[in-house]
């Protein structure tokens, strides 16, 4: 897989708690629909580089603290 067959993050949201930063976005492959599913996806950063944390499969509260889920105007699952 390459950077150009990668489409997004899109929908991005970022914010920080604690020492801790989160991004959630959505992101898919060019022309494969089926990895739109699952979404958003989730990177968190403390002292070091962004990491990805994985997909959240709808529900934000799974991978990112619940105040700042709702600082974003969204609910958890």
């Amino acid at each position: 897989m390459t950077r150009g067959q990668v489409v997004g993050p899109v929908h991005v949201f970022y914010g920080k708690v604690g020492d801790k930063y989160y991004a959630v976005g959505d992101v898919s492959l060019k022309g494969k629909p089926i990895t739109a599913q699952d979404g958003p996806h989730v990177w968190e950063r403390g002292a070091t580089d962004w990491e990805y944390e994985g997909d959240t499969g709808g529900d934000l509260c799974g991978k990112v603290p619940e105040a700042l889920v709702k600082a974003w105007g969204k609910a958890c699952s």
